[in-house]
């Protein structure tokens, strides 16, 4: 448990942005990570639809295009050629299986990419915290609204509909209050 726990992949970026050496680096990545569960949860939950999409169209894209190639073109399709594909079904069925390894390792590069986007978020957010200083503008406010607002999905019994219908109704009542807000302030 202890010396596990310290082999994190977000290792690496606590030793990139705070030049600390690797397990100290590691503990503070292992820190966050559960600061990050407490304040932000795991936005990674709905992330495995956009994944399994992206697999299933990239496989299917392959597969349909090569069924095209080798139905349209002469030299696949002309019996007397030497590049004659007898069962042009087979030969879509090996690019739709190839499509799903790259259509797999590029959806997968992809939720690398957003936990370490979410790690420093609230790497950025606990240092700030920490320092009482107000978060920077260099967070696009829609993503930050998002982090800070994500309700547990681990709690919810109700649809993922029905999740993303609460989540816009709230986040359009702030709007709305904070609109009425600045419209009674005078300037």
């Amino acid at each position: 448990d202890g010396f596990a726990k310290l082999m994190h992949p977000n290792a690496y970026v606590v030793v990139a942005i705070d030049a600390l050496p690797f397990f100290p680096a590691a503990q503070k990545a292992v820190n966050v990570m559960s600061y990050q569960a407490e304040t932000i949860g795991n936005p990674n939950s709905f992330m495995w639809i956009f994944r399994l999409w992206g697999v299933i169209v990239v496989a299917g894209l392959t597969g349909a295009f090569v069924w095209f190639i080798v139905n349209s073109l002469e030299e696949f399709n002309d019996e007397s050629s030497e590049h004659y594909v007898e069962t042009p079904a087979v030969m879509a069925g090996v690019g739709g299986f190839i499509g799903l390894v790259v259509g797999y390792v590029f959806m997968h590069t992809l939720r690398n990419i957003a936990d370490t986007i979410v790690f420093c978020y609230a790497l950025d957010k606990q240092w700030c915290e920490s320092e009482g200083r107000a978060m920077g503008d260099n967070v696009p406010h829609a993503f930050e609204n998002y982090l800070d607002n994500f309700p547990d999905n681990s709690n919810h019994t109700g649809s993922s509909r029905q999740l993303l219908i609460d989540r816009r109704h709230a986040h359009n009542s702030r709007f709305e209050s904070s609109e009425l807000s600045e419209m009674r302030t005078p300037r």
